[in-house]
């Protein structure tokens, strides 16, 4: 079981379901680290995270990879090489959709992942809207085919394409919504599709970083804390 704080209530409530479980969290005295179901933890080595959990999502793919069998390792080159690209996007991302916010014309964002750059998708929709107070959505390329793309017109769009697999349909639906008054960013991920998961959230974690910096927002987390505890 994964958990950034190892605190987090529905994990701690899903440990007391199984017999024998891993941990894997950022504290290795947490309640989930120390858990009587632990056979062991595994340090996720992501630092603190005093906002948004990036590191912690990255060094979970990275072990999950590694658990699964799979060697990220060009992968996580590939990143370090293309850095400072994401970073530019991230960069050109955030001063467009401020431009937007400040005129008034915010309709609202949606990003659009398939296979396993669904889970991307949502996860750059969750540190969006956690960091800027802005609404962000997340789905997949059909769910949005059958029947969000109605909401186009003047929304943000963007899309995750790995570069080796490309989409007929992303390629039929992007020219739709585009002509419909979308605004709409593709993000070419190169890479083999299954590990393009640990690049593709990187732009979108960079894009938080530079709208909430231009809203001022500095202080993510207004509602609520950052760990999911409850009392029972």
């Amino acid at each position: 079981m994964i958990s950034q704080s190892g605190k987090s209530s529905e994990t701690l409530w899903c440990a007391e379901l199984f017999e024998n479980i891993v941990a894997i969290t950022n504290d290795l005295k947490s309640p989930l680290a120390t858990h009587p179901s632990a056979l062991f933890s595994i340090d996720l080595c992501a630092g603190e995270e005093k906002y948004s959990s990036t590191k912690t999502y990255i060094n979970s793919l990275i072990v999950l990879y590694l658990g699964l069998g799979f060697d990220p390792e060009s992968i996580i080159d590939r990143l370090e090489l293309e850095l400072a690209e994401f970073e530019k996007t991230g960069r050109n991302w955030a001063e467009e959709t401020f431009q937007i916010i400040e005129r008034g014309e915010w309709k609202g964002a949606c990003i659009l992942g398939d296979g396993p750059n669904l889970a991307s998708a949502m996860q750059a929709a969750l540190i969006l809207t956690e960091s800027t107070g802005f609404p962000f959505q997340a789905m997949s390329l059909a769910q949005f085919d059958h029947g969000p793309k109605e909401s186009s017109p003047g929304s943000l769009i963007y899309i995750i394409s790995p570069q080796n697999h490309p989409s007929h349909r992303m390629n039929e639906l992007s020219r739709q919504i585009i002509k419909a008054g979308a605004i709409v960013s593709v993000l070419n991920i190169k890479g083999e599709e299954h590990l393009t998961p640990l690049t593709s959230s990187v732009p979108f974690f960079f894009f938080a970083h530079f709208l909430s910096e231009k809203l001022g927002r500095n202080y993510p987390f207004l509602i609520g804390g950052k760990i999911t505890e409850v009392d029972s």
